[in-house]
Parts: C-alpha cells; sequence; structure tokens
C-alpha cells in the first residue's frame, strides 16, 4: 500500500480555491478546496498539507520538520 505524502497531495492539485483559514497544532493555515471533493489544510508559511481529507478519509501530517539537516548529516566521511 502506497500512503501519499504531502507533496503527493500539492502534485495532485490542479485546481484549488480558499475556502477558509484556521489552526494546526499552532500553525497558521489556508483551507482550500482542491476539486473532486479534496479539502487540504496548506501551511502559510512553508505551502505544505498539514491536513487532508478526501472520500471521508482524514490524513494528519505531524511532526514536520524543515531546515533541520546539518551539512555533516549528508557528507560522506572516509
Amino acid at each position: 500500500a502506497y500512503i501519499l505524502t504531502p507533496l503527493d497531495w500539492l502534485k495532485n492539485i490542479d485546481y484549488a480555491e480558499k475556502t477558509g483559514e484556521g489552526l494546526i497544532e499552532s500553525r497558521n493555515t489556508w483551507k482550500i478546496s482542491a476539486g473532486n471533493g479534496k479539502i487540504i489544510w496548506i501551511d502559510t508559511f512553508f505551502g505544505v498539507p498539514l491536513r487532508a481529507e478526501f472520500s471521508g478519509d482524514i490524513y494528519k501530517f505531524q511532526k514536520i520538520a524543515f531546515n533541520g539537516v546539518k551539512d555533516d548529516d549528508v557528507t560522506p566521511t572516509d
């Protein structure tokens, strides 16, 4: 089974209309209608989905980290 990631939700938006605003875990969000019954709450600063609803299912994205990777974390050492 494949679970859609926040980036998958963004990639699949071909139409969007802002329908509201709200807070999710102290983050400002825009509630958008993305067509075909998809409702997505987008973080207003980073632009990533924090919550999505589709076909009666709710998807929540929590503990999202930004800018948390340092050069030492990805630079190979010999």
